[in-house]
């Protein structure tokens, strides 16, 4: 399981998401449009919730590419939601572009993990064709 690409880059993904539901400070949209603290903290455990789904489902990998496919959805969503927050607010406050990073790089993580899943499925497939 580890041995695979996709999975240290979804536990690299799991790492960080962790670091930053501990770390990183929950107060940084407060007192503006947004529910801050309650929220954040949902969306970094849906985050890890589904890392930890896709990393344990490495024998099926069209069901990972669903979750993988799921979550760049809600890392894209929460993505616009800071950029809207930061564009709207003009805040140009270093924790939330600490937070702005959290999903920037879960993105990239699940890029790379979809990328390296795709190419372990079509592996697959060319050797089921040799047989």
């Amino acid at each position: 399981m580890i041995q695979r690409i996709q999975s240290i880059y979804l536990l690299l993904l799991i790492i960080c998401s962790l670091l930053g539901l501990f770390l990183l400070p929950p107060d940084v949209l407060s007192g503006r449009s947004f529910p801050t603290e309650i929220l954040l903290k949902i969306y970094l455990l849906v985050s890890v919730i589904l890392s930890v789904l896709s990393l344990f489902s490495f024998k099926y990998r069209k069901s990972q590419l669903v979750i993988n496919g799921t979550q760049l959805l809600v890392q894209s969503l929460i993505l616009l939601v800071f950029i809207y927050v930061l564009v709207i607010e003009k805040s140009t406050s270093d924790d939330l572009l600490l937070w702005l990073s959290m999903p920037l790089q879960a993105i990239i993580f699940l890029i790379l993990a979809s990328r390296a899943i795709r190419r372990d499925e079509a592996l697959v497939r060319s050797i089921d064709r040799l047989r």
